[in-house]
Formats: structure tokens, C-alpha cells, sequence
């Protein structure tokens, strides 16, 4: 019987460990995740936003860009303060797991329908969809294989850590970050779930070779996948996400920055 596959994404193939990974989320992340806080930035003593130019002013004189709207960026404050983690689950291509203090509501929904576009984009790849692709000119023309047959149930898991900034005069630069995609062999959700009505993990299971082959397109055509239109908010949103973890790192004041952003 044909088994048919939904997901969503991440970079760099590398082995899933399933206690490691049960640590951090309550099941297989089908989809987005952003980890990890602000490296390459100086000890901060004092921080201010200033909103004409939507930058923040660190130690009254080094400049350090918001990658997201105020709005969005004082949503995401609230969020990681109460939890640090951030990122999207696509369940059967409509149902979302969140993990972490978000939601789709209010300033959420902004963030969780772009992380859901970059989903829905990536599956597309991943899995042979022209339908959820075809909008863009993939990267060297690359036209994503298809299995005769679809006999698994697979995933893809992106996610995106280590934002690294550089400072160049008084302003800080994003230098990048590591993106890693991990396609899992998933066990049939109608059968097993895990507790939080998620993806399990399929210890036993295998993916389709061209699925393989998909990411691993991704993979060697990172920067330029990342650097479309419809992929380019995850990278943003992760940076705010990575910048919050450092301001709560530093034991800031981040009532004060949130009613400025406010």
C-alpha cells in the first residue's frame, strides 16, 4: 500500500538518536526548529532598542540590527523567556505542534504561516511535490526525483543553530549559521503517536533513496535555498530566537527592552 508523507525541514544528514533527541522535543520534529543563542557578541552591559532605524544599541554605542519587525521580535521575548525552545511540527499538513510558549494566535501567526510556507516548500523538494516547488527555480535548475513507489513513511527535520555575528566598526554583522536536515524513517501516525499526538521515530525503518538524494541537494545548495524568498523568515526568525537566548544569557533587563519594543 502506498503510504503517503508529509513534512518539513532542516541540514546537514547526520544520524538520529532518539534519546538524545526525546531530551529536547516531545516528538520528531516534522519540521522547523530553531536553536542555540547569539555567538561572536561582546559582553552586553546595557541595552536599548531604537525603533526608527529597528536596531538595538548595545553598551550606548554598538549597533545590532533586528532581523524582525518590533512587534514580532517583543512576541518572541515573551515566548523564550518563558521557554527557550522554538519551532514548528507539521502534522498531516494542517495540524501544527509548537514547541514551546508559542502559537499561531495574535503576533504568532505571522511566524507560524512562514514557517509553515518554508515547510510546505521544503516537502515539496524533499519528496518530489512540483506543486509545492515550482513557484521557484531551484538551485542549478534541479529538478527533485520521485520514487516509483512510495512504500515509507519518512520526515524531514530542519534545523538551524550556532548564529554566529561579527562586529565590523560599531555595528554587528550575521556571519551565518549551521543548518542541519535530518530525513527519519517515522512510524505510521495512525497506528503509533507519541504522547503529544506526534511523529515517533521508526527504529526499524528506512527512506526512499531519492528522498536522499533531494536533501542531499539541499544540503551541498544550502545558501542559496536559504537565500529564497520563501525560506529566507526562518533564517530571520532564528536569528531574533538565538539573539533573545543571549540577552537572557546576560541577565538583561528584558522588561524594559520589551515595553521599548512595544
Amino acid at each position: 500500500m502506498k503510504k503517503t508523507i508529509y513534512t518539513l525541514l532542516l541540514f546537514t544528514i547526520i544520524l538520529f538518536t532518539p534519546k538524545v533527541e526525546a531530551q529536547t522535543y516531545t516528538s520528531v520534529p516534522k519540521g522547523i526548529t530553531l536553536e542555540g543563542k547569539a555567538s561572536g557578541i561582546g559582553h552586553i552591559t546595557s541595552l536599548k532598542y531604537d525603533s526608527n532605524r529597528n536596531v538595538f544599541i548595545i553598551n550606548d554605542h554598538l549597533l545590532l540590527p533586528n532581523p524582525v519587525t518590533a512587534k514580532e521580535f517583543s512576541y518572541l521575548l515573551d515566548a523564550i523567556s518563558k521557554d527557550p525552545l522554538l519551532g514548528i511540527s507539521v502534522i498531516a499538513g494542517s495540524k501544527a505542534i509548537y514547541y514551546g510558549a508559542w502559537s499561531s494566535k495574535g503576533a504568532g501567526h505571522s511566524i507560524s504561516s512562514k514557517l509553515y510556507a518554508a515547510d510546505e516548500f521544503f516537502r515539496g523538494v524533499v519528496f518530489g511535490i512540483p506543486s509545492l516547488y515550482r513557484v521557484y527555480r531551484l538551485p542549478g535548475g534541479y529538478k527533485p526525483e520521485k520514487p516509483y513507489n512510495r512504500e515509507y513513511y519518512s520526515a524531514v527535520w530542519f534545523n538551524l543553530r550556532n548564529f554566529k555575528y561579527i562586529l565590523k566598526g560599531n555595528e554587528y554583522h550575521y556571519r551565518g549559521c549551521n543548518i542541519q536536515v535530518k530525513l527519519l524513517a517515522v512510524e505510521d501516525i495512525n497506528d503509533v503517536q507519541a504522547p503529544d499526538g506526534g511523529y515517533k521515530f521508526d527504529p526499524n525503518g528506512t527512506t526512499h533513496q531519492e528522498d536522499q538524494n533531494n536533501v542531499a541537494h539541499i544540503k551541498a545548495h544550502a545558501k542559496a535555498y536559504l537565500s529564497l524568498p520563501v525560506t529566507r523568515p526562518m533564517v530571520e526568525y532564528g536569528k531574533a530566537a538565538a539573539l533573545i537566548r543571549l540577552f537572557l544569557a546576560e541577565g538583561l533587563d528584558l522588561q524594559k527592552l520589551q515595553a521599548e519594543l512595544d
